[in-house]
C-alpha cells in the first residue's frame, strides 16, 4: 500500500542536505569531468602567451628584471603587430628611474597593467583592498584591469572575471553576466606560448607574423619552483587539473576567460532555487513510482530515476547550460531506496511475526528458573564468561520475494528452516536468546553454567549446517515436483567467546533476557563475514583457546568495524576425514605463514593448490589469492602484521 509519507520525508531530506551545500564538491567535480569532455574547444586560440619561463631567467637574470626590458617587450610586440598587449604582473612600486622611464614610454592605449583587487573581512566590517600600477605607466593611455579571478571553495578557478576585470579590459567589451562558467579551450599547453626573451627580440627569434593582430598575455609560466615572490610559481586549480593534466598558468587561465567572453562562449548555471525545487520532485515521484514494487524492478527505477539528472546535465552543458545534477541524484536515491527499505521493513515485520511464535518457547532452562525465583524479573544483569552464536539464513529474500503471494507457505517453510537451527542449540545446552528475522542468537553458559560450553557452540554450529544443507535439497526436490521454481537455502554462523553482560534488557514494562558485550559484536560481525570467505562458520580467538586445536584451521587475522583489536578467525574442520583434515590443516597453515611472512610466491602457489583440490575452501582459497596478488604489487607497509581491516559490518 502507498505510503505518501516516505516521499514527503524524500523530499524534505533532499532540501534539508542541498540547503547545507554538502552536495556542492561533489557537483564541481562532476562539472570538471564533463566540460573537460563534453565543450568543444574555439575554432582558434584568439591569444598568445609570452611566458616569464626558466630560459627566460636564464637569459635576463634573477626576477624582478630592469623594466626596460618590459618596454622593449613592448616595442617589439608592437612593432611585430599584436593587437593588445597585457601584463599579468604589478607594477605598483617605483623602481629605477631609468629604466621606470623606458617602460612609461612604450606604454600605450594597447598596453593593460595588471591591477588587484581585495575584500578583506575584519571585525570592523568588510574593507576592499586595491593596488594600483604606477600612475605613470598609465599616462600616456595605459588601461588596467583587476587580474583578481573568482576562485571556488575548493580552489579551483571555474567562474568568468568581474565588470573591470583584466580580461573584459583586453577585450574592450562588458564582462560575462554574475556566475558564469569557462568554456575551457583544453588542458595546460593549449594556448600558443613563446618565452619572453623571445618576444623581446621577436624579429630575429619568432616566424614572421608571428603576432599579427593578436592579443598577448605575458606572465609567469614557470615548471619548477623559483625564486619569484614567496617561491611559488603562479599556477592554478582548473577543470583540467581533476583530469591529471597538472595546474594551469594564470596567463593561460585568462586566455581561456578572454576566449570565451569574445566568442560568447560562456556556460551559465541553473538557479540554485529551481534546482532545490526540482530535486524535491524529483524525490517525492521517485518514491511514488517505486512503492509496493519487487526489490529488483524498485531498485532499477531508481537507478534510471538518479542517472536521468546525469544524462540530461551532460545534454544541457553541450547548449551553453549547467544544470548541477548531484541534488537531483540525491533526490532519486533518498526516494526510491527509502520507499524500497520502508517497503522491506515491512516485510521484514511480516517475518518477525512469523518467528514471534517460536521466541516464546524456546530457553526452558530460563523459563524454568523465572518459575523458580519470580524476583529475577528485573531490569540488570551480571558478568558471565559465555560463548555466543549468531546464525543467519542466506537466500531468504529471494523466498520471500518469491512466496509474497503465499503467506501460510511462507509461514511453514520459516517454521522448517528455524527448527533445526534451534533444535541444535537446545540439544547442545544452549539457550535461544532471540530470533532477529531470520537470524538466529544462541548463548551457552548463561543463565545456568555449561561445562565446555565452547566447544558445545561448535558442535551445534556443525550440526546446522549439515542439516540446513540437507534440507536445502528436500526443498528443493519438493519445489521441483510440484514444477515450482528452484529455491535454495543455506547458513552462515559466527562463534565467539568472552566476558558479556547478561540479563534482562529493557524497560520496566518491556524487557528480555540477553547478552550484551564486545564479544557478541564481534560473533556478530563473523557471521556477516562469512559470506565474504565462502564458509559456512566463523570462529574468533577466543572460542578456539578453550577447544581442541586439531579440530580448528585459522583462517585469517582481521579488524573488524568497531573494533580497533585485531583478532585471529577460524574455521572448523571436524567434519574431515583424519587424512583430509590433517592435508588442509598443513596446506592452510603453510600458505597463511607465507602470506603473513610476505612471501607472496609461495603463498600464491599453496592457495592455488588449495583453490583446486578443497572445493568447500575455493572461495576462501581466491579471496585470499586476489589479497596477495593486490600485496605483492603494493607492499602494506612496515608495519603490517597480517591483519585484514574491514570497514563494514
Amino acid at each position: 500500500m502507498l505510503f505518501k509519507g516516505v516521499p514527503l520525508v524524500a523530499a524534505a531530506l533532499t532540501l534539508i542536505v542541498a540547503g547545507f551545500g554538502v552536495l556542492k564538491g561533489a557537483d564541481e567535480a562532476i562539472f570538471d569531468q564533463m566540460v573537460t569532455r563534453l565543450v568543444p574547444p574555439p575554432e582558434a586560440p584568439g591569444a598568445i602567451l609570452v611566458a616569464i619561463d626558466e630560459p627566460s631567467l636564464a637569459e635576463f637574470g634573477p626576477w624582478p628584471w630592469p623594466r626596460a626590458v618590459h618596454g622593449a617587450l613592448v616595442e617589439s610586440l608592437r612593432a611585430a603587430g599584436a593587437s593588445s598587449i597585457a601584463f599579468d604582473i604589478l607594477f605598483a612600486d617605483p623602481g629605477d628611474l631609468a629604466d621606470d622611464g623606458a617602460f612609461i614610454a612604450a606604454a600605450g592605449p594597447d598596453v593593460v597593467l595588471a591591477r588587484d583587487v581585495e575584500v578583506v573581512e575584519t571585525p570592523q566590517g568588510r574593507m576592499r583592498i586595491e593596488v594600483l600600477p604606477l600612475p605613470e605607466l598609465v599616462a600616456f593611455g595605459a588601461r588596467t584591469g583587476s587580474i583578481s579571478m573568482p576562485i571556488d571553495f575548493d580552489g579551483g578557478m571555474r567562474r568568468m572575471p568581474a565588470q573591470g576585470g583584466f580580461t573584459p579590459e583586453i577585450a574592450q567589451r562588458d564582462a560575462a553576466p554574475d556566475g558564469t562558467r569557462i568554456a575551457w579551450a583544453g588542458p595546460p599547453g593549449s594556448y600558443p606560448r613563446v618565452s619572453y626573451y623571445q618576444a623581446v627580440d621577436a624579429q630575429h627569434l619568432l616566424p614572421p607574423g608571428f603576432f599579427e593582430g593578436a592579443d598577448v598575455i605575458v606572465g609567469y609560466a614557470l615548471r619548477a619552483v623559483t625564486e619569484l615572490d614567496s617561491g611559488v610559481p603562479d599556477h592554478f586549480r582548473t577543470p583540467w587539473t581533476s583530469r591529471g593534466f597538472g595546474m594551469m598558468p594564470g596567463i593561460e587561465v585568462h586566455a581561456n576567460a578572454l576566449d570565451t567572453l569574445r566568442e560568447g562562449r560562456w556556460i551559465t548555471p541553473m538557479g540554485d532555487w529551481l534546482v532545490l525545487l526540482v530535486a524535491g520532485v524529483i524525490a517525492f515521484v521517485t518514491a511514488l513510482a517505486v512503492s509496493g514494487r519487487a526489490v529488483a524492478l524498485a531498485l532499477g527505477i531508481t537507478v534510471v530515476a538518479a542517472l536521468a539528472p546525469v544524462m540530461a546535465s551532460a545534454a544541457a552543458l553541450t547548449a551553453g547550460n549547467w544544470i548541477p545534477p548531484a541534488t537531483w541524484v540525491v533526490g532519486a536515491v533518498l526516494g526510491g531506496m527509502g520507499q524500497t527499505l520502508r517497503d522491506y521493513a515491512q516485510e521484514r515485520r511480516l517475518r518477525a511475526t512469523v518467528t514471534a511464535a517460536f521466541g516464546r518457547y524456546l530457553a526452558p532452562a530460563l523459563v524454568e528458573r523465572l518459575a523458580q525465583d519470580p524476583s529475577s524479573l528485573k531490569l540488570g544483569g551480571e558478568k558471565r564468561h559465555i560463548t555466543v552464536m549468531f546464525c543467519d539464513l542466506r537466500g531468504f529474500t529471494a523466498i520471500s520475494e518469491a512466496m509474497k503471494d503465499d503467506p501460510e507457505g511462507l509461514t511453514t517453510l520459516v517454521n522448517r528452516l528455524l527448527t533445526p537451527i534451534a533444535d541444535a542449540i537446545l540439544e547442545h545446552d544452549g539457550t535461544i536468546d532471540k530470533f532477529i528475522g531470520d537470524c538466529v542468537m544462541g548463548i551457552w553458559n548463561a543463565p545456568l553454567d555449561i561445562d565446555d560450553h565452547a566447544q558445545k557452540a561448535i558442535n551445534a554450529a556443525v550440526q546446522i549446517v549439515t542439516e540446513i544443507d540437507r534440507l536445502s535439497e528436500t526443498i528443493i526436490d519438493e519445489r521441483r515436483t510440484a514444477g515450482l521454481s528452484e529455491l535454495r537455502v543455506a547458513c552462515g554462523v559466527g562463534i565467539n567467546s568472552g566476558t558479556c553482560v547478561v540479563g534482562n534488557m529493557g524497560t520496566s514494562e518491556r524487557f528480555d533476557y540477553t547478552a550484551i558485550g564486545d564479544p557478541v559484536n564481534l560473533a556478530a560481525r563473523l557471521e556477516a563475514r562469512t559470506k565474504y570467505y565462502g564458509l559456512r562458520i566463523l570462529i574468533g580467538e577466543d572460542t578456539a583457546r578453550e577447544v581442541n586445536a586439531e579440530q580448528l584451521v585459522r583462517m585469517d587475522r582481521v579488524s573488524v568495524k568497531g573494533r580497533a583489536t585485531p583478532v585471529d578467525i577460524f574455521t572448523p574442520c571436524s567434519d574431515l576425514s583424519n587424512d583430509a583434515r590433517v592435508d588442509f590443516l598443513s596446506r592452510q597453515s603453510s600458505a597463511y605463514a607465507a602470506y603473513s611472512s610476505r612471501n607472496w610466491a609461495s603463498a600464491t602457489a599453496l592457495w592455488e593448490q588449495i583453490s583446486r583440490d578443497v572445493p568447500r575452501a575455493a572461495q576462501y582459497a581466491q579471496v585470499m589469492l586476489t589479497r596477495t596478488e593486490n600485496f605483492a604489487n603494493q607492499d602494506p607497509g612496515g608495519d603490517w602484521d597480517g591483519r585484514w581491516q574491514f570497514d563494514e559490518k
